[in-house]
């Protein structure tokens, strides 16, 4: 599996996670973010998870729960044949000890499955006899049919156990007995020592990590990476191994896949770098932010094939936005990094920004608080904060507010779509869904990736799109600069008549590929024959499933007919004007303007037949297709 704790138990009065009211942490991912203001605790939470004597979790792959729960019926069930035949157990298995409430947590170092494995075994191998049976009275003359009934109805049991929950029960080779390695990187971190000793190892263990004494956890600061290397280059071959991958990665990730080679220098007590065919450096020569990424990602190669917890703090220092997203990447790979689990804390607006399109990542917000004081007569006495973790959506705008972030900074799409109105906007929105759900290689998300902006049709004329030059005699009355809204946008237009030809070549002159008008009258006119008919049968509640508009006068047309026709006008048209052969809709389906009557009725009726691909027009697709290169271009 990819990672191993999906929940975990804080065994910590000081958090209290908000949902859920107890001392729980849910929803663990591959990567998981803790974000908060200034001493909100954050950082003291990752450090008391990094320290715990002992993890008890739930394991990501297994609903741990769900299995311990039918293990639990299988046991009762058990029992209750037992007592049926007046007896108290069943081979080693008491009524009292099969009716014992399960552990709802795997403890690390133990397999939460050897007892119930080892019942299966026992009882397969259990044979019909009423000595293996503890009777609660012993003198019962029909002992031995009792126990060869009692034997048939558990061999029953397990067998129909078995198979009915095969897909939900782990294989008797799976073995959840995990020990973990813990490593816990400090902000005191750095490749340049003053001596031999790791100084920030002896003052971030003296500050925090005094009284820990546990086997698998360390410190890693960065001034040891000298030992730990000299360690692995002179160790077994998988030692050497995880070098050679640590080389290969610095080379793949940092230096245009260059070679790069780690020598200790023994003379200096310094690993040289070579990149290339590059004169050796001392690594502490190179740049602060790569030095930065060796520090964070040794330990992902040391521990490779172990089951690893990262604990980071601030990994965005020395690190710019570009960075911050290769780190993200990098810990989230599947092959190189199975089984490791990463926590960190952070200030950095941009890691939430950078998360919102990728997955396996879980935030958390952290907030100090303080129980009220019931006796407010007696002074005032210290008492200890406490801390509230939240689980929260990585868009939630409450994060940003508590690292104290503008709107500006992040969680902003990086373009947009300027439509004409809120029906624009739900036509395209459907036409982009069902587009993306026929090319599966696109997987852009609206307000994360895009949005949408509705401009009112004719208030174009407000924005500096149109201005004939980038000034205005009167400053009073200058156009809005659409750039500094949002510096990327693409524009679509109604055809509408003639009188808009000059509107639309200037829009064309000045967004050039940004900008799209349609080749028909409106977004309506832009829907296939079978859409249009099948909202005209909706309003008309016609009840034949072979002619449901069998009181056409005119059933069969083209959208060449309606492109550019104004289709309220158009649909009526399509009516008998007499009875009994009359449209049964009693409204009109034009507007005074002859254009469709209610139209956010009418595309809400309209979108719920546009499901695939085939019920997209050819403009439909084309549309699609300038929109998604637009947002591609603005995405990756």
């Amino acid at each position: 599996m990819d990672y191993y704790i999906k929940e975990q138990d804080l065994s910590s009065k000081s958090f209290i996670v908000r949902e859920y009211g107890r001392e729980t942490l849910e929803n663990l991912s591959k990567v998981n973010i803790l974000v908060g203001s200034n001493n909100s605790g954050k950082s003291r939470f990752l450090r008391n998870l990094a320290s715990m004597n002992e993890i008890s979790f739930r394991p990501s792959e297994y609903d741990y729960r769900e299995i311990q729960k039918l293990i639990s019926s299988f046991k009762f069930e058990l029992a209750s044949i037992i007592n049926k035949y007046n007896a108290n157990a069943f081979g080693a298995y008491t009524i009292q000890s099969l009716r014992q409430t399960y552990d709802p947590w795997i403890h690390e170092g133990e397999d939460p499955f050897t007892e119930y494995n080892q019942m299966m075994k026992s009882l397969e191998n259990m044979e019909s006899r009423h000595d293996n049976i503890s009777w609660l009275d012993y003198s019962n003359p029909t002992k031995e049919e009792d126990a060869a009934n009692m034997y048939k109805e558990v061999m029953d049991l397990l067998w129909s156990f078995r198979d009915e929950n095969h897909s939900f029960l782990p294989d008797d080779d799976v073995n959840l007995k995990i020990k973990f390695k813990r490593t816990y990187i400090p902000t005191l971190r750095g490749l340049r020592g003053y001596s031999s000793e790791d100084l920030y190892e002896i003052r971030t263990k003296d500050d925090y990590f005094k009284d820990v004494n546990i086997d698998g956890f360390s410190i890693h600061t960065g001034l040891n990476l000298y030992e730990e290397v000299t360690d692995l280059l002179l160790g077994s071959v998988s030692d050497r191994r995880k070098i050679a991958d640590f080389q290969k990665f610095l080379g793949d990730s940092f230096f245009d896949k260059k070679p790069v080679t780690l020598t200790p220098d023994r003379e200096l007590k310094v690993l040289k770098v070579q990149i290339g065919n590059e004169t050796e450096k001392k690594i502490y020569e190179l740049g602060d932010g790569i030095q930065s990424l060796i520090i964070l990602t040794f330990p992902l190669f040391k521990h490779k094939g172990e089951n690893l917890l990262l604990f980071i703090e601030e990994p965005e220092l020395y690190l710019h936005p570009g960075m911050q997203r290769k780190f993200i990447e990098i810990v989230l790979q599947d092959e190189q990094f199975r089984g490791h689990q990463v926590f960190i804390t952070t200030h950095s607006n941009h890691f939430l920004d950078m998360t919102l399109d990728m997955e396996r990542i879980s935030v958390y917000k952290f907030r100090k608080y303080f129980a009220e004081q019931e006796d407010f007569e007696q002074p005032l006495e210290e008492i200890d904060a406490q801390f509230e973790v939240t689980n929260v959506s990585n868009e939630d705008s409450s994060v940003l507010q508590e690292l104290g972030v503008k709107n500006s900074a992040v969680l902003l799409s990086n373009c947009t779509i300027w439509v004409e109105g809120i029906t624009d906007r739900f036509y395209i929105r459907r036409f982009l869904k069902v587009f993306q759900e026929f090319h599966p290689d696109l997987d852009f998300k609206e307000d994360v990736h895009y949005s949408f902006v509705e401009y009112s049709g004719a208030n174009i004329t407000h924005w500096s799109f149109l201005d004939k030059d980038g000034t205005d005699a009167d400053e009073d009355h200058t156009s809005m600069n659409a750039e500094k809204v949002c510096s990327t946008l693409f524009l679509i237009s109604d055809k509408d008549g003639e009188d808009k030809r000059g509107r639309q070549e200037q829009l064309k002159e000045v967004l050039e590929e940004r900008y799209y008008c349609l080749e028909c009258l409106e977004i309506e006119n832009i829907l296939t024959v079978d859409t249009l008919k099948n909202v005209i049968a909706e309003y008309e509640k016609t009840t034949s499933l072979e002619q449901p508009l069998e009181h056409l006068k005119k059933d069969e047309f083209t959208q060449e007919e309606y492109k550019n026709e104004k289709l309220g006008d158009f649909i009526n048209s399509l009516f008998y004007d007499e009875e009994p052969r009359k449209r049964k809709r009693k409204g009109s389906y034009a507007a005074e303007s002859g254009t469709i009557a209610n139209k956010l009725d009418f595309c809400k009726r309209a979108i719920k037949h546009i499901n695939t691909y085939d019920d997209l027009s050819e403009e439909a697709r084309l549309l699609c297709e300038n929109l998604y290169g637009f947002i591609k271009a603005n995405n990756l």
